[in-house]
Formats: structure tokens, C-alpha cells, sequence
């Protein structure tokens, strides 16, 4: 779910994650399951710039 920056002011997040590709998106569910609160932004579509050689999948 996209949200506008305004919408973040005044939010405290325990871990900003830049970029979410395969590994960003990943590392953002990592660490949301583990209890922390996490902002993840990407300028595109989430999972947009994902490949093979980037995740070895």
C-alpha cells in the first residue's frame, strides 16, 4: 500500500529500508516479523527491478 510522505510525518520508525526489490522487500519482512517498526520505499513498482542474477533464484 502506497502512502503519501505526508502521512509519515511525525512517525518513528525503527528501520527505513531504501529500495524494495527482491532483498529489500525481504529484509523489510524480516524485520516487521521480528516486531519492529519498518518504512520501505521504493520510486517504482515493488519488485520492479527484481532478477535472477540479483536474488540467484
Amino acid at each position: 500500500m502506497r502512502s503519501s510522505l505526508a502521512s509519515l510525518d511525525r512517525r518513528r520508525f525503527d528501520i527505513v529500508v531504501v529500495g524494495g526489490g527482491i532483498n529489500g522487500a525481504a529484509a523489510a519482512q524480516a524485520a516487521a516479523a521480528q516486531g519492529y517498526a519498518v518504512a520501505l520505499f521504493e520510486k517504482g513498482d515493488f519488485g520492479s527491478g527484481s532478477t535472477a542474477r540479483s536474488s540467484r533464484l
